[in-house]
């Protein structure tokens, strides 16, 4: 009894080392690379993006791309090396430390191939899903407007599962909103920003949940119909909210979404987040997500939505 331990600590050993290796042939062979595209090795590393001044100066060509930097970790490619369960067994146990994670650090990487075909909204990411999980008739439109009210919203007389009024403070605008026909629902980072930043590689039902995910506060936002339509599908490079106090909240949460589903980002897009994050004066500190939200938006990702079945 006495060699016990020293047998389970070579056992665990041989473990680690069979299940290292085999999962680097899994993360090849996995359908979730779809969401974790192997890329070439990224070749400049820029930190401190907002006091960066050489962005635009090394050599840029239509094939480089910007990722938000993540350091070594089961966040990285989460899906192909473990299991849901597995990662929420560490995080309870403590077995994964918390560590920040600078949204303002960006690897310069080169994409190869584009998307065959032109973003197409319903053939590729379909509309809003009713959710048979929830029991109820509504779908993500209307889950987004019940979940964003300040006070409990009516539904429509003539039909229960639409919502005809609430309150909605839009933060593009400043302004409350008490009409639902007032209110869109706009994706954080567009559909067609998010399909070609990465997501022509996702299966249909990828994108599909990526259209209507709820699992955070940002991801889908209730807002002025008319900001929504003036925003459309462009990054920060095009449009910012005319509500400047949001200015450094909408760039952070730009970043984040970007980062939660690996997307990537064009020349463009970073210098203006960088402009802008100097001209708004927002504060590099607070442009930094928690590895453990990180990994539980990413656990979320994983699993399996009826809806888009």
């Amino acid at each position: 009894m006495k060699f016990l331990p020293v047998k389970i600590m070579t056992l665990v050993r041989r473990v680690r080392s069979d299940y290292s290796e085999r999962m680097k042939k899994i993360m090849l062979q996995s359908h979730f690379r779809l969401l974790f595209p192997l890329l070439t090795t990224a070749v400049f590393t820029f930190s401190s993006a907002f006091a960066a001044d050489d962005i635009g100066e090394q050599p840029i060509s239509p094939q480089t791309k910007f990722i938000v930097n993540e350091p070594a970790g089961p966040w990285v490619s989460l899906a192909p090396f473990r299991s849901p369960i597995e990662v929420a067994a560490d995080l309870l146990t403590g077995a994964i430390k918390a560590i920040t994670l600078p949204l303002l650090k960006w690897d310069r990487i080169i994409v190869k191939t584009g998307p065959e075909k032109k973003y197409d909204r319903i053939p590729q990411f379909g509309k809003w899903e009713q959710d048979p999980d929830t029991g109820k008739c509504y779908n993500t439109r209307t889950r987004t407007l019940i979940r964003d009210s300040k006070v409990p919203v009516t539904f429509d007389t003539k039909n229960n599962c639409l919502v005809s009024a609430g309150q909605w403070n839009d933060p593009y605008t400043g302004q409350t909103y008490t009409k639902a026909l007032e209110i869109q629902i706009d994706h954080f980072v567009p559909l067609k920003n998010a399909f070609d930043s990465g997501a022509w590689r996702w299966s249909k039902q990828l994108r599909c949940l990526y259209a209507n995910y709820m699992k955070n506060s940002f991801h889908l936002v209730s807002a002025s119909g008319h900001e929504n339509t003036v925003k459309s599908d462009q990054g920060p490079e095009g449009y910012m909210p005319p509500n400047q106090a949001f200015s450094c909240t909408y760039l952070q949460r730009w970043l984040m979404v970007k980062l939660i589903w690996h997307m990537e980002m064009n020349e463009n897009e970073v210098l203006a987040i960088t402009n802008l994050g100097k001209k708004f004066g927002c504060k590099e500190s607070d442009f930094n997500i928690s590895s453990s939200d990180l990994l539980k938006q990413r656990i979320a990702i994983q699993k399996p939505y009826r809806m888009c079945q």
